[in-house]
């Protein structure tokens, strides 16, 4: 049996290949899982959790809260003042939006444009009928992950090898059919 690489075969692969990686990008939503920063704590009279997805331009806070184990009523809010450790802003606020949820607390999602990497400090307060909380607590933004990482390359090393083999013995066999070795 002989084998035969022609162009279009070849050129195919190749083309697959330069889609692939010029298409691919990770999931838009956030490239890993939040870090937990605070888990239950007490502020003022809400019990919150807050979570920190603190990517370099598009940094998010999640935030859970109750009141006396139940949901927070409808009018409460959630600000956050953000300004970085190292001064080179002054600082800013964001406002929350809430997302309902049947099951569980109420969460609020804000939306924090992180200008730098580094230390950046938060003072989160919960406003409502119920009261006003307060905590505050340090993220550290991280650079956004890119689309293609060393790890990212490192992963597609073994299956680049594979078709180099694969290919190697491919055009060995085309330019020897009748097995007389070389």
């Amino acid at each position: 049996m002989r084998w035969r690489i022609g162009p279009l075969l070849t050129a195919t692969a190749l083309f697959a290949l330069v889609a692939v990686l010029a298409v691919g990008r990770p999931a838009s939503a956030h490239s890993g899982a939040p870090l937990l920063i605070l888990a239950e704590q007490a502020a003022g009279p809400y019990t919150i959790s807050v979570w920190a997805d603190p990517d370099v331009g598009n940094g998010r806070l999640f935030v859970e809260a109750t009141v006396g184990g139940a949901q927070v009523p409808p009018e409460t809010t959630v600000t956050a003042r953000v300004w970085p450790d190292d001064g080179h802003l002054p600082e800013a606020t964001y406002t929350g939006t809430r997302t309902s949820s049947p099951l569980g607390p109420e969460r609020f999602t804000v939306r924090v444009p992180f200008d730098a990497e580094g230390v950046w400090w938060v003072q989160l307060a919960i406003r409502g009928p119920a009261g006003l909380g307060e905590v505050t607590f340090s993220v550290t933004a991280t650079p956004a992950e890119s689309p293609f990482s060393v790890a990212s390359l490192l992963c597609l090393a073994p299956f680049a090898a594979i078709a180099a083999l694969w290919w190697w013995g491919a055009r060995r066999v085309s330019a020897n059919p009748r097995g007389t070795g070389r």
